[in-house]
């Protein structure tokens, strides 16, 4: 308060700022707002009442060094440098979920909120949803209102194949989504649906894809068809993750291509006790997961099933070649004909050629003699 006086006789400084800490702890800088802990107060209220008895009595210059690394707009007031903040923790956990949930046959729109708790509690970051209204879910499960989407109701473009991430966790490549139509099926078109996301805490690229099988039986080239989604669209280095409603077992046809590329799934609904035998699958061509999980998914007749992995340098391989797009064949460039080079012709062939050409001359002499004395004695 003394300082306050002398300052407003106008005595030893010139702004009310300068009066504490630094020379660079102008008047806008102390009249400032500083938004930790609240909004109401400026940085010059917060270096006063840390000096003050409530505040813990710190001198001037701790006071002001206090306030200056609480709040980077105080910062001009720190008399002393500021340690530069500690890396935000963050977890190199990737947990990705699948989940069928039929909200075709919700006709009043009220038979799946029992869902929603479920899903609030969920830990995944990244979410497959089949027949499912993505904007209905976001809208009531408050930890996913502002998260990122690409999808539709089931009546929608996609048919209902939606994916969902955690916007804080993951960005959007730009031109990196889309969806792929594979083929139409008894009851509605079939898609993969796609994200190429980075993940800004590990640093990693994923390429997310999502599906839903027709009913169609599960034909080797369907399998084809969903694997080239992924073939066409990755970059180089891209870890996948494919979540979907299959309609297919493993073994061989459809999944059997899938499988020979990522390996058998890292995710699965187990024996059929919580929901359909064995057709909600997770592949990836990231390291075998940390753990897995499939939960009772009511009232949805699909179980919510996930992976959980480790994307630590140690954990995260490259992706398997068979994974990375296919370069156009390079034709074998063209060999140069080879043009014949005469050879040297040596003396001794010269001898024999005149040799041969001299008998041949003495031959038709000694013929064109006989002719002649056959002709006189005729």
């Amino acid at each position: 308060m003394q300082k306050v006086i002398i300052c407003l006789l106008g005595a030893l400084c010139t702004a009310r700022g300068q009066q504490f800490c630094t020379a660079s702890c102008t008047d806008d800088v102390w009249n400032a707002i500083a938004v930790r802990p609240t909004e109401s107060a400026t940085c010059g209220d917060r270096i006063e009442w840390m000096m003050s008895s409530g505040g813990g009595s710190l001198t001037e210059l701790d006071a002001c060094q206090f306030i200056a690394e609480e709040n980077p707009i105080c910062a001009p007031c720190a008399p002393n440098p500021i340690p530069p903040p500690a890396p935000t923790p963050y977890s190199t956990k990737l947990d990705v979920a699948s989940y069928n949930i039929p909200m075709w046959n919700d006709v009043n729109g009220n038979g799946y909120t029992q869902l929603w708790p479920k899903l609030q509690s969920g830990t995944f970051d990244l979410i497959g949803f089949q027949e499912s209204d993505i904007q209905r879910i976001l809208s009531n499960v408050p930890r996913m209102n502002d998260w990122g989407f690409i999808g539709s109701t089931p009546g929608g473009p996609s048919a209902g194949v939606s994916l969902a991430w955690d916007n804080l966790r993951f960005e959007e490549v730009p031109g990196g989504s889309g969806f792929t139509y594979i083929t139409t099926g008894p009851y509605a078109a079939r898609y993969v649906g796609y994200a190429r996301l980075v993940d800004r805490e590990s640093g990693s690229t994923i390429f997310f894809a999502n599906t839903h099988g027709p009913h169609i039986g599960c034909p080797t080239w369907l399998g084809e068809s969903w694997l080239s989604v992924v073939t066409d669209n990755i970059a180089s280095g891209d870890l996948v993750v494919f979540t979907g409603d299959w309609n297919c077992g493993l073994g061989g046809g459809a999944l059997g291509v899938v499988e020979q590329a990522f390996g058998p799934p890292v995710a699965f609904t187990g024996d059929g006790s919580l929901g359909f035998a064995m057709i909600d699958y997770i592949f990836s061509n990231i390291e075998a997961p940390v753990s897995s999980y499939a939960v009772d998914g009511w009232p949805s007749d699909h179980p919510l099933i996930g992976a959980v992995f480790d994307l630590t340098p140690e954990g995260v391989p490259t992706a398997e070649p068979v994974l990375q797009p296919t370069a156009p064949p390079v034709e074998p460039p063209t060999a140069e004909p080879v043009q014949p080079t005469a050879q040297p012709t040596s003396a001794a062939t010269l001898q024999d050629l005149k040799d041969t050409i001299d008998a041949l001359v003495e031959l038709v002499r000694g013929a064109e003699c006989n002719c002649c004395g056959e002709s006189q004695s005729a």
